[in-house]
Parts: structure tokens; sequence; C-alpha cells
């Protein structure tokens, strides 16, 4: 029978394990703001988070590089770009058209009714997934990463995992397994570093080891997982 672990037990272990991952800084620039009250550094990363939506972080980066080439980290230069020419530049980030489509949507939302750094985590929520083509998990992603809000983002790999390990059920929510999260991660850090390293350390778990077909012998959770 394998051992049950707790979430603060998990990401001690994955942590030791792997290292820190530092994906990306807490305050993502946000010292540097722009008109909008949002730097490049939180646009890009913004972008990031709709980008990366079913594809790999390597071809998101050939599509942010684009950008940058293109001097197009700049709200404004992103409005006035012609959709079509936008998605020529993410092509390499896949279903280009509709990603573009979706960056316009974000840009034209921000320009016309600016986000409120005081916001609460819901109303900042409400306000990404009111964005078409910005669900729970990117809506998550940019709170996170870009604007400094302590929310657990769940992905596929998050299910994956934790389904695995016996922690949710193979069927639970987006909202069910955030919720088990919220509660359970109670080590006392700021909340904001421990989501994004303990999201950053799942990828890198997934990544190495727990594949649709895991390699289950070499794997430092082998104990602890119901799969094994």
């Amino acid at each position: 029978m394998p051992t049950k672990i707790s979430l603060n037990n998990l990401y001690t272990l994955l942590l030791r394990y792997y290292g820190a991952q530092h994906w990306w800084p807490i305050s993502c620039g946000i010292r540097k703001k722009s008109e909008r009250g949002l730097s490049g550094a939180q646009l890009e990363i913004m972008l990031g988070a709709i980008l990366t939506q079913n594809t790999a972080w390597k071809n998101v980066e050939l599509a942010l590089a684009n950008l940058s080439g293109a001097r197009l980290l700049d709200w404004q230069k992103l409005r006035n770009i012609p959709k079509r020419s936008l998605a020529k530049l993410v092509n390499p980030a896949g279903y280009y058209n509709q990603k573009a489509g979706y960056i316009k949507n974000l840009v034209k939302k921000i320009l016309r009714e600016p986000w409120q750094e005081n916001d609460s985590i819901e109303q900042s929520r409400r306000y990404f997934l009111a964005i078409k083509g910005i669900g729970e998990e990117t809506a998550d992603s940019i709170l996170l990463y870009a604007l400094g809000k302590p929310t657990f983002v769940v992905d596929a790999y998050t299910k994956r995992l934790f389904s695995r390990l016996g922690l949710v059920p193979g069927k639970a929510t987006y909202a069910a397994i955030q919720d088990f999260a919220h509660k359970d991660l109670t080590l006392r850090v700021n909340k904001v570093k421990l989501y994004q390293e303990f999201h950053a350390l799942i990828v890198k778990h997934i990544k190495e080891f727990c594949h649709p077909k895991p390699k289950c012998e070499k794997c430092v959770l082998k104990r602890q997982c119901n799969y094994h």
C-alpha cells in the first residue's frame, strides 16, 4: 500500500529533489509600469499564458521571440497591428488565428477597462474570465505569474499527478482541485512564491517521470503513488 502524502510534504520532496525552478520573479517587473498600470514583463507573461494553450512552451518561446523582434510587446502596438499580421508572428504556437484573436480580445479589454491593482483575487479572476479565449487555467496563470495574486494554477499535469497520488478523484473539477490545494498547502511562506514554485515543480516532475506511460521504477514518488 502506498503511503499517502500531503501537499506540504509533496512540495518539500519535489523541491529537495529538483531544486528551485525560478520560472518568473514574484514582482514580474511591476515597478516599471506603462500608462495602463502594467509593465512590459507582465504583458509578456499574459501573452505567454494565452499562447501556451495546447502547445509546448518551446513553441511559445518562438512566438514571443517573434513578437519581441517586431517590437510588439506593447499594448498600443498590439492594438494597432492587423490580426492577420499578428497571427503570422504567433504561428509557432499553433492555432495562430485563434490565439491572435484571443490576444486582441485581451488588449481591447485592458485598454478599454484597465485592470485595477487593488481588485481582489475574485474580482480579478472575473475580469479576465470575461475575455473570450481566457479560461480558468489561463486566468489563474495571469493572476499568479503576471499580477502576483496567490491563486493555485490547475493544469493537466496537476490533475494527472494529484489523481495518481490518490489526492483527488480522477474526475475532480478544476475548482475542487484548486480548493483542495488552497486548503492543504499550509506552509508558512509567501503564497505567491509557493504556488509559482509548486506549479513549476509539478511540470518538471511530469516531464521527467510521470508520462502517460510513466517511468515508475525510477520515480521519487513511487512509494506514495497509487498508480505505481
